[in-house]
């Protein structure tokens, strides 16, 4: 993010400090809804929501020129939302272990989450780079000098050179590095868009995956109920069909 907006390190400290704050503050509102008997279910589906609600608001955000206010309050929701995913998988991993195993949920742990984590990473670059790459190549197949547009915009800005004294060849090789230059720049956002769009679409198939279970485990639950109370009226029945069969 720092290198495709081109922020400086120093304004990404205040962004990131906005982050840190919403996962302190995701983590104890979890836990505390936790303790009024919210289910985790329920708690991990409000995560993805949240994020989801993160990665839109970063899909519109990402532009040529970008002012670091506005990635605060993004920044905090994806806080607010890792803080409530949080919680709810680590109660989980923790209660599937078994008892004579309990000593292994730090190292499990730990393990996972590093694991995971250089797994992310991983990808991230690699998605970066290889859609970096098709963009810039795809950009590079239209501004060639067929393209009247880039043509115009190439001549307005060799005259624009010119015009404060730097010689025609001089301005040319200035006007085609600015070129490269904003090329490089722009198939870097539209990579960026990119993993965000597919990040929404995965999140979007998550929540649909949560509910559906949700709801058929209803389902199910109020299937089992139908089921004992026909066995319960067959046994019923079948216990009175005796006693005046004997009487």
């Amino acid at each position: 993010m720092q290198d495709g907006l081109g922020i400086d390190p120093v304004s990404m400290i205040a962004i990131w400090s906005f982050n840190i704050l919403g996962l302190f503050v995701g983590v104890l509102g979890v836990n505390r809804l936790l303790l009024k008997g919210i289910s985790p279910r329920t708690l991990i589906k409000l995560g993805f929501f949240i994020l989801l609600i993160f990665h839109t608001q970063m899909y519109f955000l990402f532009a040529s020129t970008a002012s670091e206010e506005k990635f605060y309050l993004p920044l905090f929701l994806q806080g607010v939302g890792t803080g409530s995913l949080f919680v709810p998988l680590i109660m989980n991993m923790v209660l599937s272990v078994p008892k004579p195993q309990m000593g292994l949920v730090a190292f499990l742990g730990i393990g996972a989450s590093f694991l995971s984590f250089c797994l992310a990473i991983a990808l991230i670059n690699f998605f970066q780079l290889y859609s970096t790459n098709n963009s810039y190549m795809d950009m590079a197949t239209s501004y060639t000098l067929s393209n009247e547009i880039v043509n115009n915009e190439r001549d307005k800005a060799i005259d624009r050179y010119t015009g404060v004294g730097f010689r025609y060849s001089d301005a040319k090789q200035r006007v085609e590095k600015d070129f490269q230059r904003m090329m490089k720049k722009e198939s870097s956002l539209r990579a960026y868009m990119q993993y965000y769009s597919f990040i929404i679409g995965m999140i979007f198939l998550m929540l649909i995956y949560l509910s559906l279970d949700h709801v058929t485990s209803k389902e199910k639950r109020a299937q089992r109920v139908r089921m004992s109370k026909i066995l319960f009226y067959m046994v019923r029945k079948k216990r009175f069909l005796r006693s005046r069969l004997i009487r």
